[in-house]
């Protein structure tokens, strides 16, 4: 679970499949958190940008995916992926690693962008975005951000202890 969702409201439900060999469903409920006060954020209000987001990002798509606003809270259900693991930080052994998974996630990112528009257009936006990437202040501001984040990840556990 990510730093920003520690508070957030969260359950799994395990759905019996048809058969006993194995086929039941883990679907997560998730809360989606109303991002609009965010100012640098453009963000559509409600549960459907998260399965939107993830259609886009994502090498396949949500498995049972779904938006619902229950008692005023909007929520997001998906069944869990099988192969979905998140880095934490202390598995991250060296700065390397986690402009690795800086790297990667940006990829995700770039694509995910592309996918916005018109399919004819999405090789052109990316080739144009790697174009206009000054590669050395890229890696310089990585390695920056990464520290900061591994800052805020130490700082993280403290802050939230009741």
């Amino acid at each position: 679970m990510g730093a920003g969702s520690a508070a957030t409201e969260k359950y799994h439900l395990r759905v019996e499949g048809e058969t006993a060999a194995g086929d039941d469903v883990l679907l997560e409920v998730k809360e989606v958190r109303d991002l609009t006060w965010i100012s640098c954020i453009r963000v559509e209000p409600g549960p459907g940008r998260i399965v939107v987001g993830r259609s886009r990002v994502a090498h396949q798509p949500f498995r049972h995916a779904g938006a619902e606003n229950v008692a005023g809270s909007d929520f997001r259900v998906h069944s869990w992926p099988l192969n979905d693991v998140e880095p934490r930080i202390q598995d991250l052994r060296s700065p390397e690693e986690s402009n690795e998974v800086a790297c990667g996630v940006g990829v995700l990112l770039g694509r995910g962008h592309s996918k916005g528009g018109p399919a004819r257009d999405a090789e052109r936006l990316r080739r144009q975005r790697v174009q206009g990437l000054p590669s050395e202040r890229v890696r310089r501001v990585g390695v920056e951000f990464s520290g900061e984040t591994i800052r805020a990840w130490e700082r993280f556990p403290a802050a939230t202890r009741p």
